[in-house]
């Protein structure tokens, strides 16, 4: 890769975001930059206040495996 620009796309886990994915795979080869794939998660604050600390951790740890399943299946997407 010969620059050091690069594409940045969020993913969702909706198909208009996976759909965000491919153009933003198939400009990234075009360009010859990078790609990269992001999926933000929070435990909302109201939720983590309410909760018991390890429910909270739990809620977290559930969030966060969801969006990298969103992660992992958008790189097969780009891959493709």
């Amino acid at each position: 890769m010969g620059t050091s620009e690069v594409i940045l796309v969020g993913v969702d886990g909706s198909k208009e975001s996976f759909a965000a994915v491919k153009w933003a795979a198939e400009r990234s080869k075009l360009r010859s930059c990078r790609l990269h794939i992001i999926c933000t998660y929070a435990v909302a604050s109201y939720a983590a206040a309410t909760l018991d600390g390890g429910y909270a951790v739990l809620y977290d740890a559930a969030l966060k495996e969801g969006a990298l399943t969103f992660v992992k299946k958008s790189v097969d997407v780009a891959m493709a």
